[in-house]
């Protein structure tokens, strides 16, 4: 197969890779189902899916044998579980067998699995609609090269990159004893000219977490963003602070985990009240940051994950309870609430074919791994 009818792979219509969505109908699951307590079993699956991920992360840059021409493409794989399958002919067929680059090269394991995350959740955007950035086409060839691009920060650099947001009143005495950081990214614009038509909540990740800001900033290209995450209040409440991947300063904070300083720099300096939606996102108008009244997709961090939609988290709850509550509104209010879209970006290691679900448990709309999307419909 030349180069010339591989490179047809990036001429496939977007719909075509979105007919790789497995739809997974849960309605008779729920309608049947047996409630129990599984609080023992989740500790169990929690223990043994975090010592996988310490394997899994700590051996993250082995070398994988096989070059980039002959690793397979899992879209095609997708396409064909998926009931609805492409009537392609034999030309598209031996399009995609191979993912195909120019010349050959060794990648690491951990590039060829953002490489295939980075795709899925592309597809999964493309198939809710959300805002695309027009001059620029998705290469489905392309291989993703794996970073970690945490940065930490000099005092001084805190300072500069504080004044992006025009606060000059924070002095090296103030802030002597955090120690910052950055998510030091390669994008070249500082803002988008263009709002996004969802809030995307996402999280800051942890080493042993799903980099989801590496493949946000790999999809930053192609999508606008209104980007939130998580930070955990002083009241045990699960809030959404605006974020900006381009430019940000971030501090450990409650389960040393990254928050974003201007948070600290509010409550600390402004004190200020900050106010919520329904989602528990915060809506004032804050530096450059502006809320719009979208719908929302939530990018949910997991442990595991099993066939119904179900995730293992820390176990603190926090999710459950935050996207429950909305459940609980009445009819009355509902009308004024926008939609909101649960995601979760894993690995298929930490997919367990054991039902643990209950009550409390918030159910994903999508669960996005190196193989396949999931779609649950319930």
């Amino acid at each position: 197969m030349n180069l010339e009818s591989c490179n047809k792979i990036n001429y496939l219509d977007i719909n075509d890779y979105k007919k790789s969505i497995i739809n997974v109908d849960l309605k008779h699951y729920f309608k049947n189902y047996g409630y129990e307590n599984c609080k023992e079993l989740k500790e169990i699956i929690r223990k043994n899916a975090k010592k996988i991920r310490e394997i899994i992360f700590r051996n993250s840059l082995i070398k994988k044998n096989d070059t980039c021409d002959n690793t397979k493409c899992t879209i095609k794989n997708n396409i064909y579980k998926n009931k609805e399958i492409i009537n392609t002919n034999n030309e598209k067929n031996e399009i995609f067998k191979n993912k195909i680059i120019s010349k050959k090269k060794s990648i690491l394991y951990k590039d060829y699995l953002y490489t295939l995350l980075i795709r899925n959740l592309y597809i999964l955007f493309s198939s809710l609609n959300l805002e695309k950035k027009k001059e620029k086409k998705f290469d489905f060839t392309k291989v993703y090269t794996y970073e970690y691009n945490y940065k930490e920060l000099t005092l001084n650099k805190v300072i500069d990159h504080l004044k992006n947001y025009g606060i000059i009143d924070v002095k090296l005495t103030d802030i002597k004893n955090f120690k910052f950081f950055t998510y030091c990214n390669k994008l070249k614009t500082n803002f988008n000219d263009k709002e996004s038509n969802f809030n995307i909540c996402i999280y800051i990740p942890t080493k042993k977490e799903v980099d989801i800001l590496f493949i946000i900033e790999a999809l930053y290209d192609y999508f606008y963003f209104n980007l939130y995450v998580p930070i955990t209040t002083k009241n045990n409440d699960l809030i959404f602070f605006p974020f900006n991947i381009i430019n940000n300063v971030l501090v450990k904070h409650n389960f040393n985990i990254f928050v974003p300083y201007l948070y600290i720099y509010l409550n600390t300096h402004n004190k200020i009240s900050f106010n919520l939606n329904n989602l528990n996102i915060i809506t004032n108008k804050l530096f450059n940051f502006t809320y719009k009244e979208n719908d929302t997709i939530f990018i949910i961090p997991l442990i595991a994950y099993n066939n119904y939609g179900c995730r293992i988290g820390s176990g603190k709850g926090y999710y459950d309870k935050t996207l429950k509550k909305n459940k609980n509104i009445t009819n009355l209010h509902k009308k004024d609430i926008k939609n909101e879209i649960k995601i979760s970006v894993s690995f298929e290691v930490f997919l367990y074919d054991i039902d643990f679900y209950e009550t409390t448990d918030i159910i994903l709309d999508y669960i996005i791994n190196e193989k396949n999307i999931y779609h649950f419909l319930f």
